[in-house]
């Protein structure tokens, strides 16, 4: 294998267990009672509006990846899903 395929290879394989690694703590999160809210975002620039606007109105602590958030409060789940969905 070349080079560039190998990492190419490594980087799949970081990602993979990156995602992994985040639905199981996503799981144990929503086991204890946090909300997940998922809302697909048009672009990159909406993203980073939904981020900014998670960070400047939530009371709470949120977890975020790609398209899913985490609300640890209810009530920031819903307002956000007012705002977004």
């Amino acid at each position: 294998m070349s080079d560039l395929q190998d990492k190419i290879l490594e980087h799949q394989a970081k990602e993979m267990q990156s995602s992994i690694d985040w639905e199981i703590k996503a799981g144990m999160l929503e086991e204890l009672g946090w909300v997940r809210v998922e809302i697909l975002s048009d672009s990159v620039e909406e993203h980073l509006r939904m981020l900014v606007w998670v960070n400047e109105h939530s009371q709470h602590d949120v977890k975020n990846r790609y398209d899913v958030f985490l609300f640890r409060d209810e009530e920031d789940a819903i307002m956000f899903k007012l705002k977004w969905a």
